[in-house]
């Protein structure tokens, strides 16, 4: 006997089925009507001290904010100090940690800060490690020895700093200071006696500083890349800005965007310097992948790799809100302002933003803002100079409408027959055509207008294709022409006036 074809596919209950009772399955295909949401996971990688109770390149989810990285990091560590800006800016995100152990081949930075006196009035001698107060209280008549030994004993009580200190043994008036970790980036730490106005030494003190200098090796980037296997994470703060763990991220992430994983993710490092270095640093990387915010100077207040944890904090928790949103104005909590004669004026900032380097802006109160989050790509595969990739935002929207009409595509298609257009068959069966699928994409594309993040239906529905593969009978390709909208951030306006 030849079978009756039924007019409706289902997913579990049987044709053959002859068990009397009332049979229903439940099919979700049509249940999700919303923007589909990204649950935004941050990673930090970061040195770690052996005094951490983490087990080395294996990723740990932050739940307990700085007293929980404390312990698993250790105290001071570069990894428990990003952890804790991160979370300062931003407690929301899903935050996780790859804990690394200094490169054995490493040598950490050391600086020096240096007493003259004695004092001819009491007061107090302030500090500045890495943009956090220190201060050792000064007596009259107190010599420029004892000044150094208060000093170094009041570091040393700051278990939170990223150096440990010891007077000299040459010279009593003169404090050694020690990175904790060894490394390049690890030991960019600032060393000033002053910040805000009314720093400054008791009369009779004076102090001299010598810059940390000297940190060698940052832990090698394969071992790191290697243990996250293919851990999906969207935002990565890397603290570290050679150029082989640089070259080896952009590697990285560019596979991960690839079409076959489709693990989108970005990486943010924050580099310091003269805009002569920072425009030869940024010009020699070219990847839509790595954000590298410049900070003028050798060094701002606050550590480099702090700087990145706060970048990375702000831009995962206001990227997921809305991925085509501007980053600029968001104010980077915790990030101290260089002096006012260190900043980067309008012209060095405008080059920077042409050299692959994003740029900060400090406000009349001090506070330290995002100006523009370029990305580091600038030319195209054949050395030309292109502009396709140059905002964070960019990559972050595409990688947004990737996931949602993947998202949407599953939901609907998840069990599906393909045939021509044309075919004739009953309404219900769970089959579809190319047609079919275009229309669906048309409803996702008015999805994401209506959110805002695209424009321009016409031409979507104009240039759109879906067509069965001639190779593959069971394969449809599309073209999927979508105009994204862009962010506003130039105004120009002409006046003219009339007398």
């Amino acid at each position: 006997m030849t079978a009756i074809p039924i007019s409706i596919s289902f997913d579990r209950i049987p044709t053959s089925l002859r068990v009397p009772g009332q049979y229903m399955e439940i099919n979700n295909s049509n249940a999700s009507t919303g923007l589909p949401s990204v649950w935004y996971k941050l990673l930090i990688l970061a040195q770690m001290l052996p005094t951490g109770t983490a087990t080395p390149l294996v990723p740990v989810q932050i739940t307990g904010g700085k007293t929980q990285a404390d312990a698993l990091f250790g105290q001071g560590s570069m990894a428990s100090n990003m952890v804790a800006a991160s979370q300062t800016a931003n407690n929301y995100t899903e935050t996780w940690a790859l804990p690394v152990l200094d490169n054995a081949a490493g040598v950490a930075a050391g600086g020096a800060v240096t007493y003259t006196g004695p004092a001819s009035v009491a007061g107090t001698a302030t500090l500045y490690v890495g943009g956090v107060t220190v201060q050792a209280s000064v007596a009259l008549g107190q010599t420029a020895a004892q000044t150094a030994t208060l000093m170094a004993a009041a570091i040393n009580d700051n278990a939170d700093l990223p150096v440990t200190a010891a007077v000299d043994d040459a010279n009593t008036s003169k404090v050694v200071i020690t990175a904790r970790h060894k490394g390049i980036d690890a030991g960019q730490i600032d060393l000033r006696s002053s910040y805000y106005s009314g720093d400054g030494m008791p009369a009779g003190l004076t102090v001299a500083i010598t810059p940390m200098s000297g940190g060698a090796a940052n832990p090698l980037p394969t071992p790191i890349i290697a243990a996250l296997a293919d851990d999906w994470y969207h935002i990565f703060a890397l603290p570290w800005s050679d150029v082989a763990t640089t070259a080896a991220w952009a590697t990285e992430l560019d596979r991960r965007f690839g079409p076959l994983l489709q693990e989108d993710g970005h990486a943010y490092t924050c580099v310091s310097g003269s805009v002569g270095t920072l425009a030869s640093y940024g010009n020699a990387l070219d990847t839509p992948h790595l954000t590298c915010p410049g900070g003028c100077g050798s060094n701002y207040p606050t550590p480099n790799y702090v700087r990145t944890a706060v970048w990375s904090a702000i831009a995962a928790y206001y990227l997921a809100i809305d991925p085509a949103r501007p980053l600029q104005t968001l104010t980077l909590t915790g990030v101290l302002a260089p002096a006012v004669a260190d900043r980067f004026t309008f012209t060095d900032r405008n080059t920077l933003l042409h050299d692959g380097i994003a740029t900060e802006k400090v406000a009349s109160d001090g506070t330290v803002a995002i100006e523009r989050a370029v990305t580091t790509y600038k030319l195209d595969a054949s050395g030309l100079a292109d502009e396709s990739y140059l905002d964070t935002e960019t990559m972050s929207l595409i990688a947004y409408l990737r996931w949602s009409w993947r998202v949407r595509m599953s939901q609907k298609f998840p069990r599906m027959k393909l045939a021509d257009d044309g075919t004739t068959y009953p309404a219900g069966q769970a089959i579809v055509t190319p047609s079919i699928i275009g229309k669906e994409q048309i409803a996702w594309f008015i999805q994401m207008m209506n959110a805002g993040l695209v424009e321009d239906l016409a031409q979507f529905k104009a240039d759109q294709k879906v067509v069965r593969n001639a190779s593959d009978a069971s394969r449809v390709d599309t073209l999927i022409p979508a105009h994204l909208v862009s962010g506003l951030r130039v105004l120009a306006g002409q006046l003219r006036f009339l007398l």
